[in-house]
């Protein structure tokens, strides 16, 4: 269903795919030209982190993740985020 945001003086309709479709931008990778980090997806780069981390604590590192700013709000995105980890590692 959509979402309808109304304001003073006029209505916004939200389609689903819109406010879904937005975070998959942390998930699949994007076009090359608009890098301008090392790192194609958020699991991608949390990988990449705890590969620099020496191996006896890796473990230990991954049961003590924090995910802090705006983005760490977005409704699913931990349980997302821990799916896509188990997948990868």
């Amino acid at each position: 269903a959509e979402v309808r945001l109304v304001g003073r003086d006029r209505a916004l309709k939200v389609p689903n795919a819109c406010r879904h479709g937005v975070t998959e931008c942390f998930f699949h990778s994007q076009s090359a030209e608009n890098h301008s980090c090392a790192c194609d997806t958020l699991p991608e780069a949390f990988i990449r982190t705890l590969e620099l981390c020496p191996i006896d604590i890796r473990g230990q590192l991954v049961q003590n993740v924090v995910i802090c700013g705006g983005g760490a709000t977005l409704r699913g995105l931990l349980p997302r985020l821990a799916l896509e980890l188990q997948k990868a590692l």
